[in-house]
């Protein structure tokens, strides 16, 4: 088991920034038009039960991560078969989020780069700093938070002038199938992706056996309330055909703002903030990556795993898509793809504790 190196707060932190990650970028999903801030309130509803699960689960084994919760209930060969299948999402989503950010690059600001030199930099970066171990990314986690949110509501305040509340007409007019359709992409992407993060939970020093609860209760109302205001701002100043014209609405949203006739480009603010979320979201996926491939041979030291996980990932994002409207087009078939690891692996997991923990406890009763 791994010393706890993280705060509570910083949890929080991280989970944050990885919930943030290439999604406020992305400007959410915009399959429901001008309802598609309705539908960050229901992916959120939808969450709620997978939050329970998660925070149940590790509340269960407290000073555990995922892996080490897997090996107990399951055992070593059905464990490591798990954690296998774990592993392959870890580099996969760490995948998509490269080049997610490749991509970001080149259409805004380098046409002309080579997309290797981007995930190649965003690779080095990464390794380096999940290299450095949990406490720093914390510690990285806790300066460039508040930095991101200033940036995300800076944004939105500066918008206000240039929203049109007309773009949200008519409201509620999508199609209970299509509002639902929107919901469950956002809550694949970026919500339940966190189950990856319960395998920092073996690095975390909670305050009190409710600590998981509070980590995911305190990250996912910050990242709706940011959601809400970015699909809104995006929706309010563009307007649903332009936001549907766009690879990357949050960006052309801002990038029509101005304060006076002197400062303007402000969408560097929206680099900034895919820079840091990014950031963090693809040092989890690595660290999880990391992790478990080191459970699975059976190694203490995870971090000499960390440079193999992040070439892995950076090798399958560069052939992941062959342009940008597939990628855009990859989340639809991402939500189906990830259901197992989200939903339906966490559930059978959380049976498994909760059966293994009422067994355990009348055999505690007679000993005492």
């Amino acid at each position: 088991m791994q010393k706890n190196v993280l705060s509570q707060k910083q949890a929080v932190f991280i989970l944050t920034l990885f919930f943030m990650g290439s999604s406020l970028v992305l400007g959410g999903n915009t399959e429901a038009k001008q309802d598609s801030w309705i539908t960050v309130l229901i992916a959120a509803a939808l969450f709620f039960p997978m939050l329970i699960v998660y925070a149940r689960l590790l509340g269960l084994y407290p000073g555990y991560g995922l892996y080490e919760i897997i090996l107990d209930i399951f055992g070593r060969i059905a464990g490591k078969i798990t954690i296998f299948f774990y592993v392959l999402y870890s580099i996969y989503l760490g995948a998509l989020v490269m080049r997610n950010f490749s991509e970001f690059l080149q259409v805004v600001a380098l046409p002309e780069t080579p997309q290797l030199l981007s995930l190649l930099t965003g690779f080095l970066l990464c390794a380096w700093m999940t290299k450095c171990g949990v406490a720093v990314l914390g510690k990285w986690a806790r300066f460039v938070f508040p930095i991101s949110v200033a940036a995300s509501v800076f944004t939105v305040i500066l918008s206000i002038k240039f929203m049109d509340p007309d773009h949200l007409k008519p409201i509620a007019a999508t199609d209970v199938g299509t509002l639902m359709s929107g919901s469950f992409s956002l809550f694949a992407f970026p919500f339940a992706e966190s189950i990856l993060f319960a395998s920092f939970f073996g690095s975390i020093r909670t305050k009190s056996k409710n600590g998981p609860y509070v980590i995911y209760s305190g990250a996912i109302l910050i990242s709706i309330v940011l959601f809400l205001m970015v699909t809104l701002r995006n929706i309010l100043v563009l307007g649903v055909p332009s936001m549907m014209m766009y690879y990357f609405p949050s960006y052309e949203a801002v990038s029509v703002l101005s304060l006076g006739d002197f400062f303007t480009r402000f969408e560097v603010l929206i680099g900034i903030v895919f820079t840091f979320g990014g950031f963090v979201k693809i040092s989890v996926c690595i660290f999880s990556a990391s992790t478990g491939i080191a459970r699975l041979i059976e190694v203490r030291n995870y971090k000499n795993l960390v440079i193999p996980a992040g070439l892995l990932m950076m090798t399958l994002a560069s052939i992941l898509y062959s342009n940008t409207r597939q990628m855009i087009d990859g989340i639809n078939t991402y939500k189906y793809f990830a259901l197992p690891f989200q939903v339906v692996f966490p559930v059978a997991i959380l049976i498994g504790a909760e059966i293994k923990t009422r067994l355990k406890q009348p055999v505690a009763s007679q000993g005492s």
